[in-house]
């Protein structure tokens, strides 16, 4: 999985003091966003420490997963709810036609694919091709419990203690261990995140996501599957290269057309500490509601800002560790986080500031209602009454 780090500069001291909730909630500045300057558009995740998160939904599965092959649904749907991920997203992803490629000693099956111009995503499906056991991962360092009581039940399931590293869990059950990755690569994607999910025979569900950030693709979207498999000697720790292999698959994906686009504006102006909102852009695909927050920054923070890098740390100084801004339907129910798990800021129109969010939706709602902290502002879409 890919993370991300910024420098700051504190000019907080030049504006009337925000409550923190709002502030957190307004900005949301990653946590992990990479260092380096003159960055315009910036991808963020909501989560705390979504590394952690994404790890713990993968255990957590297992003790949910049947046998069988394993989807999105599965695998966002054991942390985050199961309406994270919509029947759209399902009905366009599920291939009729799987592909399997034999890697090495084992069989690699493509079970789902997905693009809708902001996302792409795949599962593929791994075992052994002879249906022999072994010990799949994409971790063999780390110890099979390293991550609570949820990932207990591998170690279960494999009669051995939790505290052993899948090396020595091999070692101690004279198993053979594979390092194995499924990865979807383009070259639209600036980053990324990936990571696998066990079923009840131990197979493994491999899931990819690469985040579009570099152009939208229009009609398909040309990539490749990146598969690899390595034996490691439990001796050594080390992959043995004799028994490495490595496969690139060129894939095309088509890309679902946009389902509805709407512009909501708030019923009463409303304005966070140097920022007013303006209008909200909603784009519906098959895998949820992309809203686009568009404020105006005020003229004092204009003045206090008046170079790029300045701007870029004021935004994430003022909420250097926020959290995302909610999202609440008509019945004052909160909508399911969207299945990118992600979203992002553009300073590159100041002093418009975008900031960029995602929800799990099956239809365009009417009105929306953004929680900051204490404060809901209600969105109606234009010409509704």
């Amino acid at each position: 999985m890919n993370k991300r780090d910024m420098e700051n500069l504190n000019l907080q001291n030049a504006f009337p003091e925000m409550p923190q909730d709002c502030r957190d909630a307004l900005l949301r500045a990653a946590r992990s966003v990479k260092e380096e300057k003159n960055v315009k558009y910036v991808r963020f995740t909501f989560k705390t420490a979504l590394i952690a998160a994404l790890l713990i939904i993968a255990m957590t599965a297992v003790a949910l997963a049947a046998s069988g092959v394993l989807g999105w649904s599965d695998f966002l749907g054991a942390h985050f709810g199961e309406h994270v991920v919509p029947s759209t997203a399902v009905n366009a992803m599920n291939l009729e036609e799987k592909k399997s490629y034999e890697v090495g000693p084992l069989t690699f099956t493509v079970t789902q694919l997905m693009c809708d111009g902001h996302i792409a995503v795949s599962t593929t499906d791994i075992r052994t091709a002879d249906g022999s056991p072994a010990l799949l991962t994409s971790e063999p360092y780390d110890p099979i419990g390293a991550w609570g009581d949820v990932s207990a039940a591998v170690a279960r399931r494999l009669g051995v203690d939790p505290s052993l590293t899948w090396i020595e869990a091999a070692k101690k059950l004279g198993l053979p261990l594979y390092n194995v990755r499924a990865s979807l690569e383009t070259d639209l994607a600036g980053s990324g995140m990936e990571d696998p999910l066990w079923d009840e025979n131990n197979n493994i569900s491999y899931f990819s996501m690469a985040y579009l950030e570099l152009g939208k693709p229009e009609g398909t979207l040309k990539g490749e599957l990146f598969l690899r498999v390595a034996l490691i000697d439990p001796e050594t720790g080390e992959e043995v290269e004799a028994e490495r292999a490595v496969r690139r698959e060129k894939i095309e994906i088509p890309v679902s057309e946009t389902l509805e686009e709407k512009v909501f504006r708030p019923e009463t102006p409303f304005a966070l500490q140097g920022m007013a909102l303006n209008t909200v852009y909603a784009e519906h695909t098959v895998a949820g509601l992309y809203l686009t927050a568009e404020w105006t920054v005020e003229e004092e923070v204009q003045k206090a800002c008046a170079d790029e890098n300045s701007r870029q740390d004021w935004l994430f100084e003022v909420n250097p560790d926020a959290e995302n801004v909610g999202w609440h339907d008509e019945t004052g129910q909160p909508y399911p986080i969207g299945m990118s798990l992600s979203g992002s800021l553009d300073v590159d129109q100041w002093p418009n500031v975008l900031i960029g969010d995602m929800i799990s939706v099956e239809t365009m709602p009417h009105t929306l209602t953004m929680i900051c902290g204490e404060q809901e502002i209600v969105l109606k879409q234009e010409n509704t009454k």
